[in-house]
């Protein structure tokens, strides 16, 4: 079945007809000449030095979200159009945020071993590109890709939340988090029941890039339940 994260295990086929509609020809035409743009960018790089506590300018977490937008703009518009360049050039980018990144945590928020906003942001993103693209990828990339987003996110997630022992007072907004260097932090993490975005974007993107990897990775069902 094809990708059945978000799109309900719809085929190309029917979504194809569905973008055809009055109401969504637009954003369908705004896709694809977003798609052609990031045709003709490069990949996206660490940045030369690494954020700090007291700096974030090499922004990290944004560096991020620009390469979400890019991976999954080019897979969506890889199955509605069927071109396969549009497929290389998302490989492309996962393939930089794979052998080029050696962290997904913003230095910004602490050392690599902390799982932070950043990494649940590409525990979205590279899980649904693994559950949107692994048709259409041979055996070894889809290996290298399921790794990774089992040990950069899944087992990295439950490290920090598994087991769930005690509940932990949310941290204040605003206040200083763990500077580079600072130890693993206790599990489970501060976030891991807090009343803000911290909460959805790191246990959701582990739970989405679990999905992906649902028998797929020993631990992926720890993380689910």
């Amino acid at each position: 079945m094809p990708y059945p994260l978000l799109f309900e295990g719809q085929s190309p086929a029917a979504l194809r007809e569905k973008v055809q509609a009055p109401e969504l020809r637009r954003m369908y035409a705004l896709l694809l000449e977003n798609c052609d743009q990031f045709l003709a960018r490069p990949v996206i790089a660490p940045p030369p030095r690494a954020s700090t506590p007291m700096d974030r300018s090499p922004g990290e977490l944004g560096l991020a979200r620009k390469a979400q937008r890019y991976i999954l703009s080019l897979a969506v518009g890889h199955h509605l159009t069927g071109r396969d360049d549009y497929r290389e050039r998302a490989w492309a980018e996962i393939e930089c945020w794979l052998d080029r990144w050696d962290s997904w945590t913003d230095p910004y928020h602490g050392p690599a071993n902390h799982f932070d906003l950043m990494v649940g942001e590409m525990g979205l993103t590279m899980g649904l590109a693994y559950d949107w693209l692994k048709d259409g990828l041979s055996e070894p990339r889809r290996a290298k890709l399921r790794a990774q987003i089992g040990r950069r996110v899944l087992d990295l997630y439950l490290a920090q939340t598994d087991p769930p022992k005690a509940l932990r007072t949310p941290r204040a907004p605003g206040t200083r988090r763990p500077a580079q260097g600072a130890p693993r932090p206790p599990s489970p993490v501060w976030w891991y029941r807090a009343y803000h975005n911290w909460n959805t974007v790191c246990n959701g993107g582990a739970v989405v890039a679990a999905l992906a990897l649902a028998g797929e990775y020993p631990r992926a069902a720890e993380v689910i339940a």
